[in-house]
Order: structure tokens, then sequence, then C-alpha cells
């Protein structure tokens, strides 16, 4: 199967490119910044569209594997290459679910930022279904077709809370001291079972969550923000009926 982009961005393309020409071609006596934002967005969009045609966007699912030229990654990944391809939505894109490819261990050379939903394992955000044409329910279908127990949707899965994190150490990351204390108190509250701990807790959690500290080297930003998002989640989920 093919999947097609969708060809919106490429007429604003050359749309912004032909105004920016007309900038510096047919004003009279430009000023300076006229110039400037005639080449930016000269410069820009041609880049934009030099790229489309040397270096076209492509990806093919089938039995041999993913060939993908997206997010700078171009090349042919077989599917024993692939330890996983996750449908998800992260928290900082928007509304349309994404692909995140978590690859077989040294198989990509390059950093791998974006936590699963499913494991936590670190994978590449591959793919915008939003900006595709085909539809997330067939990009999915070929997915399972050919790629099989590999492809997982993740898009409502969560790790419980109950599981104590372990996160990467960053060169600038939120200040570990911190975030093991917000962390240790969820973690305390979900055990619990008291919905009104839990409250209490979750609104603490949340409250600090607009002031975290970084540090030289703290836990890794996307990893704890992904984390306190689902044990954020899991303080507000109503606990089960206790066994005994």
């Amino acid at each position: 199967m093919g999947v097609t982009q969708k060809r919106a961005w490429l007429v604003l393309a050359v749309g912004f490119f032909l105004f920016g020409l007309s900038m510096l071609v047919l004003t009279d006596d430009p000023g300076v910044l006229t110039v400037v934002g005639g080449v930016l967005l000269v410069a820009f969009n041609g880049w934009r569209l030099v790229t489309a045609v040397v270096r076209p966007f492509r990806f093919r699912i089938d039995a041999d594997g993913l060939d993908v030229r997206v997010a700078g990654l171009r090349r042919t990944l077989a599917w024993h290459e692939i330890d996983a391809i996750v449908l998800c939505r992260p928290a900082a894109t928007g509304p349309a679910p994404w692909l995140l490819l978590v690859p077989a261990a040294g198989v990509l050379d390059r950093p791998l930022t974006e936590p699963s939903p499913v494991d936590g394992r670190k994978g590449l955000l591959l793919l915008d279904l939003g900006t595709v044409r085909q539809s997330v329910d067939e990009v999915t279908a070929a997915l399972i077709r050919f790629g099989g127990g590999r492809f997982v949707d993740g898009r409502q899965h969560r790790r419980p809370a109950s599981e104590t994190p372990s996160f990467t150490t960053a060169l600038r990351g939120y200040d570990q001291r911190q975030i093991d204390e917000l962390v240790g108190q969820g973690l305390e509250a979900f055990a619990s079972g008291v919905p009104a701990q839990r409250s209490a807790v979750r609104a603490q959690i949340e409250s600090a969550r607009t002031d975290l500290a970084v540090s030289l080297r703290g836990y890794d930003i996307a990893e704890v923000d992904a984390y306190l998002d689902r044990l954020s989640a899991d303080l507000a989920d109503e606990p089960g009926p206790r066994a005994g």
C-alpha cells in the first residue's frame, strides 16, 4: 500500500513563493523590510518546492517492510528491523494520530526521543496521519496485514501508574529530587485506593507541573511529562473493589 501526502502545503508553498517574488520584482523602490521579507519567502518556499521534487515524500507498506522517505529517515526498513509500529497521539502534536517507529536494537543510528505509550521504549515519530490522503483505518489495515503483531494501536493505551518509572538523565531536564517527590506522592495515593487522597494528590501534581524546575542534569522532560499525564489520569480513575 502506498501512502500519499496531501498537497495543500504544496499549493501554499507555491503561493508564498510567488508572493515573495512579487515583493522583490514588482515593488517600486522596496524598503529593507520588504526586501528581507521577500528574500525569506522566496528562499524558504523555494527550498520546500525543490525538496519536494528532488527528495519526494514516500511511504509504502508491504510484505517487505516500510519504504520511507519522511522525518529525515530515507530507507527501506525490513520487518525484522522493526520491533513495533505504534499508532499514538503524542501530547505535543495536533489532533491527528501519528505512527511511532520503535526500531530493533542497533538499526537506527540517531536519537530516539519519543516514548511508546505501550511500554515506554524510545522511538521515532514517523508520520503525522493528518497530512496524508489515506484514512487512519486504511493505514491501520495495511499495517495489520503486513506487520502483524508488530503493529499496536496505542491511542487508548497507558501504562499503569503503579509501575515505578525509570527516567533517562538528560543534559537539561526536570530537577530529579522534585520529580522523585511528586512521583512518590502519586504512587502512594494510587496505592491507597482512597478517592479523596487520590484527588488531593492529583490536584497537587497538576499544580506543581506549572512550575517544575529545570536543572543541568535532570530527568528527560518528554519522559516525565508523558508519565505524569498517565499518573494524573490513573489517579482520576475510580479505584476498583479491594480483594478479600
